[in-house]
Parts: C-alpha cells; structure tokens; sequence
C-alpha cells in the first residue's frame, strides 16, 4: 500500500509546499532522521513517482528548486551527513531539470558568488 502511495506522489498545493517544504532553515533544525525521509521525499517525487515528470516540469520548475538547494548549500545550514543528502538531492534536481534557466543559471551563479581566488 505504502509502496502506491509513493508511485503516485505529486505535489498538489504549490504555495503551501513553497511555505513549508522548501523551507529549508526549519528543516535544519529538526533531527536526523527527520532530515533523512525530508531528504528521500524530493527522490520520490523526481525519480521514483508515476507523476515524475509532472512534478519536475510543472512544480519544481516552478518552485526554483535548485536555487533553493543552492542557497540551503551556502547557507550551511546542514551539516556532516545531511550536507552529503541536500547536495544528492541537489544533483537529481540538476539531472531532473538541466536547462539553462533550471539548472544552469543558477550553478553558474553560485559558482561565482561563492568561488573566488584565495589571495596570497
């Protein structure tokens, strides 16, 4: 029964979903293990859902998905283990959506904001 539910997972309130599930600093706060099945709903909903594709197109781009990850990322409000889960998260995100106003626009910006020569 739980395995259905999972294949048709889709996200059906975008503006509580952008309140709530994107807020990525409450998020941080909670346990680990919170943090692990927060960070296993995003592959469910980009790799594992009948509604895929759906959800990707129609919500996430919608949503800047990715620049939320990224921000999360610099913000470092993850750390250790779930550091390594938002940047997985972050790489389906990229692989589900890699467009220029998807994906990568938004790495290049970060890369440039964030990368810089050390000076000597």
């Amino acid at each position: 029964m739980i395995q259905l539910v999972l294949r048709q997972s889709t996200i059906v309130n975008l503006g509580a979903y952008r309140a709530l599930a994107l807020d990525f600093e409450l998020w941080s706060r909670t346990r680990k293990e919170i943090q692990t099945v927060y960070f296993e709903h995003f592959i469910t909903l980009m790799e594992t859902s009948r509604f895929k594709m759906f959800n990707i197109v129609q919500r996430f781009s919608k949503l800047n998905l990715i620049r939320k990850l990224l921000f999360a990322l610099q913000a470092e409000w993850f750390d250790g283990e779930m550091s390594s889960r938002l940047i997985d998260t972050l790489n389906i995100a990229c692989r589900a959506d890699f467009s220029r106003d998807g994906a990568i626009k938004p790495i290049v910006s970060y890369l440039a904001a964030n990368l810089h020569e050390s000076e000597c």
